[in-house]
């Protein structure tokens, strides 16, 4: 977190940040502040109030967020283990051309992990993924 003609202050731009998404239910602004906990930037690094964030800034749809706690999920990292909850949330970064979501996505329909197994499914998000590498070439 980087000032523009300020002095750099962490403490500071966390407490913006803060506001902001609690305030505001702004998304990328609970996306930083979970960012901040998890690495100690403007607060004390605390792993269970960054989970609680970027759960926060998922439910606000916020893909990159929606991927960490399908992560957090499909390993049990701080919450419980969830392998449904892991998939709805890769869903969600799925749906929003997140291609390691849709990779995990496919493995999920591939082995039927927190999902039917359904290896069409499967194939559908492993071809969704190439397409969006493809445009993106």
């Amino acid at each position: 977190m980087r000032g523009i003609g300020v002095n750099d202050d962490e403490h500071n731009a966390f407490q913006w940040f803060y506001e902001s998404a609690e305030r505001n239910h702004h998304a990328d602004a609970a996306f930083v502040v979970a960012q901040c906990f998890q690495n100690g930037l403007g607060v004390p690094e605390d792993s269970e109030q960054a989970v609680v964030w970027c759960h926060r800034a998922a439910d606000l749809g916020h893909t990159d967020a929606e991927f960490n706690i399908a992560c957090c999920y499909l390993m049990g990292r701080i919450v419980q283990k969830n392998e449904e909850k892991a998939a709805d949330y890769f869903s969600r970064a799925a749906e929003k051309e997140n291609i390691e979501a849709m990779i995990n996505l496919g493995k999920f329909f591939a082995h039927g992990v927190g999902v039917e197994l359904d290896r069409s499914k499967a194939k559908q998000w492993y071809d969704a993924a190439e397409a969006v590498v493809k445009q993106a070439e």
